[in-house]
């Protein structure tokens, strides 16, 4: 009898923890086009922070600087920004990094799905801001965004993408992640 009950709570507590474990909206469609992993809510060693801007717009001008401009001024457009900062380190200066990305859609919206080239349509902007390093605002033409706006308000958000900056050492940046903003 023991051995059953054993036997009992080891399958209940596979049966609970394989019903959590890929916890993913079943209306997202992106696995159709993306084979790779993905994070959510955050990457390894990052804090992270979501916003929706009602009635917004991006719009950089020439010479912005990441450390002054956050793009999104008042506009007929909703404007998302997802932050990615890295966790400090207390041993290293100046090693504090925040990647952006931003991207516009049309307030009558409720669900998106764009694709490589089509991030054109939306906006979609990468910004990393670093102290004495690479800096910079970068379109985002390699990618997919996809999301959903959730009966609460809130949006449920595919964000992949991959980036080349320009500075004098070119960085590889690729984010694949789901994410829920508007809290």
């Amino acid at each position: 009898m023991k051995s059953f009950l054993v036997l009992f709570q080891i399958l209940a507590c596979a049966l609970l923890f394989s019903s959590c474990s890929d916890d993913l909206d079943e209306r997202f469609q992106f696995k159709k086009d993306f084979q790779g992993k993905y994070e959510k809510d955050c990457t390894a060693n990052h804090s992270c922070n979501g916003t929706i801007d009602f009635e917004s717009v991006l719009r950089l001008d020439d010479g912005d600087d990441p450390f002054q401009v956050n793009p999104v001024y008042r506009g007929n457009m909703t404007v998302f920004s997802f932050e990615m900062k890295f966790n400090d380190d207390p041993l290293v200066g100046d090693d504090e990094i925040l990647d952006r990305v931003q991207f516009e859609i049309a307030p009558e919206i409720d669900h998106f799905y764009y694709k490589d080239q089509d991030l054109q349509n939306i906006g979609a902007l990468f910004t990393r801001m670093m102290r004495g390093m690479e800096k910079g605002f970068y379109p985002i033409r390699e990618g997919l965004f996809e999301g959903y706006k959730n009966a609460d308000g809130t949006w449920s958000l595919f964000l992949s993408f991959r980036i080349v900056t320009k500075g004098r050492i070119p960085v590889v940046v690729e984010r694949a992640l789901i994410v829920r903003i508007g809290e």
